[in-house]
């Protein structure tokens, strides 16, 4: 035997070999070197007490160790008389194994491409491929939009985009947000949050910023029906920078957003 040769067949299979646990490998190490002493000998005679004193292992560990081995085609095993006497083993020449399977696969014939071609495949072999949705994240504008169609104000609409904005758009619980709009409804368009049950800004008639804001917002809503020239334009931009001033929900508050989302976009400056 080729000790050498046999060292690195013996690691060449392990590779392939996830059922050796370690404790096995220790013992064929060890009956390995025993089988060294005895100059190579086909067959040769060892005990237990001579794998122990080399590696320290139980008696179970031992002969379930002996087992794996077997089954696995690196060794074979004949029990003593009785656990005190020595048993035979018999190492198996793994490198020539080895040399017998490489020389297998170089002398297999070749099936050339044609061939293959021609091979008809089977009717349920299709693989149905299935498209992952990939999740883009909302514009804060969209997420403006999509709060004051359903009747809740710019800055709550800002408040909830930007909570995901800062979480890589990822729930408390960290999971990926698939639908916006319907975590939106579920979590922030509620009944409680809706600006009805706060205090109402145009209840309060009195209030000076009220009428003036009110008053901007409805001259947008005229200017925004006629055709926006250069002069009808810069006074648009300056009632939107005005009424901004002004929180809580007014009289055209969906015109001037709008016309605010518009100036955002680049679409009519």
């Amino acid at each position: 035997m080729n000790y050498i040769q046999q060292i690195n067949a013996f690691w060449d299979k392990l590779e392939n070999d996830q059922n050796l646990k370690p404790a096995s490998i220790v013992v064929y190490a060890a009956l390995l070197q025993i089988n060294n002493k005895t100059g190579w000998k086909e067959k040769f005679r060892a005990t237990f007490g001579q794998v122990l004193n080399m590696t320290g292992i139980s008696k179970n560990t031992y002969y379930s160790a002996l087992s794996e081995l077997v089954k696995g085609n690196y060794l074979e095993y004949e029990p003593g008389p009785n656990q005190y006497q020595s048993a035979t083993f018999k190492m198996i020449m793994l490198y020539q194994i080895l040399v017998q399977h490489e020389d297998s696969i170089i002398s297999a014939p070749v099936q050339h491409e044609d061939c293959i071609e021609n091979i008809p495949k089977p009717l349920n072999d299709k693989k149905i491929k299935t498209k992952k949705t990939v999740f883009v994240p909302p514009t804060l504008n969209e997420v403006e939009i999509f709060f004051i169609e359903k009747g809740f104000s710019v800055e709550a609409a800002a408040k909830a985009w930007e909570y995901y904005e800062l979480a890589n758009w990822r729930d408390r619980s960290g999971h990926q947000v698939l639908n916006w709009k319907q975590k939106m409804l579920a979590v922030w368009l509620k009944n409680e949050n809706s600006p009805s049950n706060f205090k109402n800004l145009n209840n309060n008639n009195n209030s000076p910023t009220q009428g003036r804001a009110a008053s901007l917002i409805e001259q947008i809503e005229v200017l925004s029906q006629e055709f926006l020239n250069e002069e009808k334009l810069n006074i648009i931009k300056g009632l939107v920078s005005m009424s901004r001033r002004v929180r809580g929900p007014l009289p055209g508050y969906r015109t001037y957003v709008m016309l605010d989302i518009l100036l955002k976009r680049q679409i009519i400056n």
